[in-house]
């Protein structure tokens, strides 16, 4: 598990950001097609920080990792168009951004998002602290979020039930697995089966996906 201290959110937020646009450099070389048509990574602007400084001043301190993050990034969003995403098993990449990891939306969607979850019934608001959402959401369904206020660096972004997760495990594990841990995951079983019924050929492209990226 990748912990970030005090000293190495810096680090951290350099490192993905140069590894965001390695991987996404490397996915258009294969022919991947992002469901953002714009582009998979926006970088914050001025009027991004300033979001950041509302929230805060408004619902309370973001966890120091996110706040690092969203001074940084407006939106990461790595998901696969979904006309890819259905392509036959003969193409290499067909089903690859199944349960994708990287995806951190920008602010004023994850707040959207919220509304979203409140009037679905969703607890979004736990004792004077309401939840960020970040987009997409775990095995059990639970949407990714934070929880604030909150001074912690890199609390829980979301529990499947077996082992919590942090901002900086679920974006260290995908980039271990050229962005997509989920397939690793799956081709590392003994028995392999496919939850889909097309499987992409991540053990062969594996090393382009991998190229140039840096672990932490």
């Amino acid at each position: 598990m990748h912990v970030v201290t005090p000293s190495d959110v810096a680090r951290f937020i350099d490192v993905t950001k140069r590894n965001l646009f390695t991987l996404a450099e490397n996915l258009v070389d294969l022919g991947y097609r992002f469901a953002d048509t714009e582009s998979p990574i926006q970088l914050a602007d001025v009027i991004d920080i300033e979001r950041v400084q509302e929230i805060e001043a408004n619902e309370g301190q973001l966890p120091t990792l996110y706040a690092a993050w969203y001074r940084t990034f407006r939106r990461v969003n790595f998901c696969q168009a979904t006309e890819q995403l259905s392509l036959p098993n003969s193409h290499a990449l067909a089903g690859l951004g199944l349960n994708c990891p990287l995806v951190f939306l920008d602010l004023n969607t994850c707040l959207e998002l919220r509304k979203d979850l409140t009037q679905a019934g969703v607890r979004t608001m736990v004792s004077a602290r309401r939840i960020i959402p970040t987009g997409g959401s775990a095995s059990n369904c639970a949407p990714k979020g934070v929880w604030i206020p909150d001074g912690a660096i890199d609390p829980i972004l979301y529990d499947e039930g077996a082992v919590p997760m942090t901002m900086a495990w679920e974006v260290s594990t995908a980039f271990a697995a050229g962005g997509f841990p989920f397939w690793d995951h799956l081709f590392r079983r003994r028995r392999f089966k496919s939850p889909i019924a097309n499987t992409p050929s991540f053990r062969e492209i594996l090393p382009a996906l991998m190229r140039n990226l840096t672990l932490y």
